[in-house]
């Protein structure tokens, strides 16, 4: 096992990236300032690490549609962010784009996940899935 990884490893040093890219795009502007150039690198980093937790999440095995969530709430939050920086037409016009999109992803991924046909075969795994269900919704509302 010197060079080999399990795939747990991997997908847990996948969900441990997507939040370090989150935790240091909401930490630049603060530690350096808030010009227009550092807020869209910062957004950019948000949002390539909320891609990524989502895509790694549902590879864990957290529940399916999670990836749909979590790439839907990346694209609001890139619409939003340009939207904020550069309030014109063309910008307005992807803004609808992916504003279309993420409501798509989020809202997709949300029915895909309260409507898992999984069916546990006993009580331990019914339990689990009850619990991972309700951490993954408290993780939404955060």
């Amino acid at each position: 096992m010197s060079g080999e990884k399990s795939n747990k490893d991997s997908v847990l040093e996948g969900l441990a990236l997507g939040v370090g890219f989150v935790v240091v795009g909401v930490s630049l502007p603060f530690l350096f300032s808030f010009d227009s150039w550092l807020i869209i690198i910062s957004t950019v980093s948000i949002v390539i690490g909320i891609m990524g937790f989502g895509i790694e999440l549902e590879n864990f095995g957290m529940g399916y549609g999670t990836r749909d969530i979590f790439l839907g709430l990346a694209f609001l939050l890139l619409g939003s962010a340009l939207l904020a920086m550069f309030p014109n037409t063309v910008t307005k016009i992807i803004f609808l784009i992916l504003l279309l999109l993420g409501i798509f992803g989020f809202l997709g991924g949300i029915l895909k996940f309260l409507n898992l046909k999984q069916k546990p075969a006993d009580k331990s795994s019914v339990k689990k899935m009850v619990i991972q269900r309700l951490y993954l919704s408290m993780l939404l509302v955060l």
